[in-house]
């Protein structure tokens, strides 16, 4: 049976499990020490993605905004809003729905700068601007 998602669509889907992988285990599991732990978690699907995915010639472009968007997304809101003084004043108890959102925008901008760097870089190099 054929899926609906094509590979970017599917790439994509690991991106965004990856950014919510490390921010759910950064503020909910492991919240004192579980920076590394959660990144390096939340970086398993976007290589698993990358590797089943992303055609070879792209592989570098692709981790590298996929990793950010984990890094950026999921493990900096999380790390930041976790039992800080500016996270007590901004957010509370509750670091869930602004890191979320920042989750969101992170991500959505990852979407787009990977769909705009698949269509710059061809298997020869880069296009003439």
């Amino acid at each position: 049976m054929n899926s609906p998602l094509s590979d970017d669509g599917k790439f994509d889907i690991t991106i965004a499990v990856g950014a919510f992988v490390a921010l759910y285990w950064i503020l909910y599991i492991d919240p004192l020490t579980g920076e590394l732990l959660g990144l390096a978690l939340g970086s398993l699907p976007v290589l698993a993605g990358v590797a089943r995915y992303v055609e070879p010639e792209q592989y570098v472009s692709q981790t590298l905004v996929g990793l950010a968007a984990v890094a950026l997304g999921g493990a900096a809101p999380a790390t930041i809003l976790n039992d800080t003084p500016a996270a007590d004043w901004l957010v509370g108890s509750q670091p869930l729905p602004l890191a979320l959102g920042w989750l969101l925008v992170v991500v959505i901008l990852a979407l787009v700068a990977r769909r705009s760097l698949r269509t710059v870089i061809t298997a020869d190099g880069p296009a003439p601007t």
